[in-house]
Formats: C-alpha cells, structure tokens, sequence
C-alpha cells in the first residue's frame, strides 16, 4: 500500500465528535429543505425537545440539529455539501 492509502485508512469519519448525539435519518425531501435552512416537521420519537441530533440522509452525515418541539426540528450547523 502507498503512503497516500495509508493516511487515508488513518482518517477518522466526519461525525466522530458527535457520535455521544442521537442519529436522526431523513428522506431526500426532508434533507434538501433542511439544506435550505427550512424547519422541517418529520418523525423526532424518541428525542428531547431542544436537544441536538446528528442528521443523515442515506447514512451520510449532513450536520446538526436542533430539536425545536415534538416533530419539528431546524437546522443548527451543516456539512458543505457539492
């Protein structure tokens, strides 16, 4: 293996210093209005009202958000997307 396969199998995954944070999955549509800056209303069982959640759309870490009341949340801090 060459030096560059080496560093790359050494990098750690995006969402590593969240991992402590409940996982939120969202749709496309969801994900793209969230993108957008929207508060979305979507399925949030299980989370506490005002707290974080790590957001992914097909197990792709998208950012943060913020857990505003029961199926409601808004975006908190996003990964650049392309």
């Amino acid at each position: 293996m060459n030096d560059q396969g080496q560093r790359e199998l050494q990098l750690l995954e995006t969402d590593v210093l969240v991992k402590h944070l409940p996982r939120l999955s969202v749709a496309d549509d969801v994900a793209r209005r969230l993108l957008l800056g929207q508060c979305v209303q979507t399925d949030t069982a299980g989370l506490s009202i005002d707290s974080l959640a790590r957001l992914y759309r097909d197990d792709v870490f998208l950012g943060l958000v913020t857990i505003l009341m029961a199926g409601e949340i808004t975006p908190r801090r996003l990964v650049a997307t392309a």
